[in-house]
């Protein structure tokens, strides 16, 4: 969804009520980030509320958002939009999977004023994105640090026969899960790690749902940090602890 260099909706001094709501409910509830499908779109999935090993905070997401579970495209830009409703001309229209993608995803501060608008000109989404750009980069700089400068799979090639063993890379304070977005230091899910790209850690339970989506729409499961391509064994090594694991 491109930006515009007019607003198609007035801006807001403060979100309603019903908004600051449903920001609270997307910074406390476990939604899931599946991909990236440009700079400004994104698909996001929706846990059912039956689901133990979510928070309960998806119990209420579902009922005060009337949303089942499923997968939805969310679009940044000059009309902030969501496939969960039908998007109108006239009436802004913000639900709790744009809020995941501009409170979480893209880190825009909750008493930042883009964080509730909705519609967005080019320039306010080209700092949100130089804004994440910028974490980015800084991130894989010091990954580069920890880990002699390779990122990549063995010699460069992640399909390898090799299985290329990369060391757990140590949590930090502003690490987050690169699928839920949620902090892992606190460790209240079981948590990997990336053996064969980054060393980087994720939610065991939020790379089961990245290689759900990876494998229901054709495409190769990759770390979901670096997008290398992981070997079928690894990935057989993977599943088989999931399924034994009982996440």
């Amino acid at each position: 969804e491109m930006a515009s260099s007019r607003r198609l909706h007035a801006w807001r001094d403060a979100p309603t009520e019903a908004e600051r709501r449903l920001m609270t409910l997307a910074m406390s509830s476990r939604l899931y980030l599946l991909a990236e499908t440009g700079p400004t779109s994104f698909i996001i999935k929706q846990p059912s509320s039956n689901d133990s090993s979510d928070n309960n905070n998806n119990n209420n997401n579902s009922n005060s958002n009337n949303h089942t579970s499923g997968k939805y495209r969310v679009f940044i830009g000059s009309r902030q939009r969501c496939s969960c409703s039908k998007p109108s001309a006239k009436k802004a229209s913000l639900c709790v999977h744009i809020f995941f993608v501009m409170l979480k995803v893209l880190r825009v501060s909750p008493d930042n004023p883009l964080a509730w608008q909705a519609s967005l000109l080019d320039s306010e989404v080209d700092d949100i994105l130089f804004s994440r750009y910028y974490r980015r980069s800084d991130g894989v700089q010091r990954n580069r640090n920890n880990t002699g400068g390779n990122s990549n799979g063995s010699n460069g090639n992640a399909r390898s026969s090799r299985i290329r063993r990369v060391k757990r890379r140590p949590l930090e304070e502003e690490d987050v899960c690169p699928i839920c977005q949620d902090d892992m230091v606190a460790k209240r899910h079981a948590l990997i790690y990336c053996r064969v790209s980054c060393g980087k850690s994720v939610h065991a339970k939020c790379m089961q749902e990245w290689a759900d989506h990876r494998q229901s729409t054709g495409q190769e499961i990759t770390c979901p940090v670096y997008m290398l391509s992981i070997s079928t064994a690894v990935v057989r090594v993977f599943l088989f602890f999931l399924s034994n694991c009982g996440i």
